[in-house]
């Protein structure tokens, strides 16, 4: 999903970036960095960019500043310690670097500020935004059998995503319009859905929630516990995005296009796991703590290696494997 990005991120940085030369820092900031690779993948494409822009214009090149921002559980040690190496790398393909990178950690959570007034150029975020800043309220015991919007979903159930989800991306945009500069742009890549219809169903995690009943049919989850839990999970509609955006009022909308990509990018052949197990892996690396924290570490493995079973078969027999994903990006007015 993010090589898919860098062609649109070369764009926008050129947009955002040649109209201020020349200039001594070029800030940006990263939210819902995690601790894996991709940040650098990034951090690298953004100094790409900023060299090859200050060289055609033959400006010096800034100093460049990277703030990596999650939660304050985010792993950023993991992180730190990767960056001596991402430098040396970095060093050794492009030689010496004219101006220095810094990278800065900034946790806290993106649906409230986290930087200084008008220090920001540009923002990006991949991957992140159809989490919810909280479970929306009211939702104990009235969405039972799942864990997310099914077609079975009642809905108030559907109502209630929903409105969480205008009022977190409303006061995204509110906390970012204060951060960026003026001409600042965002690039955001987040999964939705195709149908103005919000009880379109999200098959991957109504397979988790499904595999949970099961668990519950084996004895070894609690119906209750099921019934009780759901996760803060939303895909909102191209008109939902368009609709805050232009109520929020401080961006413009310059690019907003929808993809698809396969549950599994490569061949079974090419991968280490089955389908399955592949998805399920990438799915516990987003929900595990969520769900550990509800039902138990001792449910944890068993849930997940019924949830690769159950993968493989959707896949086998409905043959339907894909997730749908919004690109915008917009410009602070």
């Amino acid at each position: 999903m993010i090589l898919r990005v860098l062609p649109t991120l070369n764009d926008a940085l050129r947009k955002t970036f040649s109209k201020r030369l020349p200039a001594s820092t070029f800030e940006m900031a990263d939210l819902g960095c995690s601790s894996g690779p991709n940040i650098f993948l990034i951090i690298s494409q953004v100094i790409d960019s900023i060299h090859g822009i200050c060289q055609q214009a033959q400006f010096k090149v800034p100093e460049i500043r990277v703030f990596l921002n999650d939660l304050p559980g985010n792993d950023f040690n993991a992180i730190f310690q990767s960056v001596p190496g991402f430098f040396e790398r970095l060093n050794k393909a492009k030689g010496k670097m004219v101006e220095p990178c810094f990278i800065v950690g900034v946790p806290g959570s993106f649906y409230g500020r986290l930087f200084p007034t008008r220090s920001l150029h540009f923002v990006h975020s991949f991957n992140c935004l159809h989490w919810l800043s909280k479970i929306p309220p009211g939702l104990k015991d009235t969405n039972k059998g799942t864990i997310c919007i099914t077609k079975s979903s009642p809905g108030s159930v559907i109502k209630a995503y929903a409105k969480q989800f205008e009022t977190d991306f409303s006061a995204f945009l509110s906390s970012r319009s204060q951060e960026l500069m003026p001409g600042g742009q965002m690039l955001l890549l987040f999964q939705g859905r195709h149908s103005q219809n919000r009880s379109t169903e999200d098959c991957v995690f109504a397979l988790l929630g499904q595999s949970l009943v099961d668990l519950v049919s084996e004895g070894v989850a609690k119906e209750a516990d099921v019934d009780s839990f759901n996760l803060p999970f939303y895909k909102p509609w191209k008109g939902e995005l368009h609709e805050i955006i232009e109520r929020e009022g401080s961006f413009g909308v310059d690019r907003m296009e929808i993809s698809e990509v396969d549950w599994v990018s490569r061949d079974n052949d090419d991968v280490e796991f089955p389908s399955g197990q592949y998805l399920s892996n990438i799915v516990r690396a987003a929900s595990e703590q969520m769900i550990s924290r509800h039902f138990g570490d001792a449910v944890t493995d068993s849930l997940f290696i019924k949830y690769a079973t159950n993968i493989e078969e959707h896949i086998r027999h409905q043959n339907k494997g894909k997730l749908v994903n919004f690109l915008v990006l917009i410009t602070r007015k």
